[in-house]
């Protein structure tokens, strides 16, 4: 069992990468990537363009990019360069 928090701020949606080894959880302008195991913080993915996500997507086969999107805008971001 595990407790996250980040900001107090309230989880609009969470997804657990594909091989389990990051949770994200997107949460207003930005998206907080954690470790399971010892629910540090690993990156917060901040945006400017959505302003609150409506859902979180791992794409590829090994969960390298994040996807976020909102009500008009979407954001990828690859996890190894940490760029959007």
């Amino acid at each position: 069992r595990s407790v996250l928090s980040f900001r107090a701020e309230i989880p609009v949606d969470a997804k657990w990468s594909p091989d389990g080894s990051v949770l994200a959880v997107g949460l207003h302008r930005q998206t907080a990537l954690f470790d399971p195991q010892s629910s540090c913080l690993i990156d917060c993915l901040t945006t400017s363009e959505i302003r609150k996500p409506e859902s979180i997507r791992f794409v590829g086969r090994s969960g390298r990019y994040v996807l976020v999107y909102g009500r008009n805008h979407a954001v990828l971001w690859d996890l190894t360069t940490r760029s959007g």
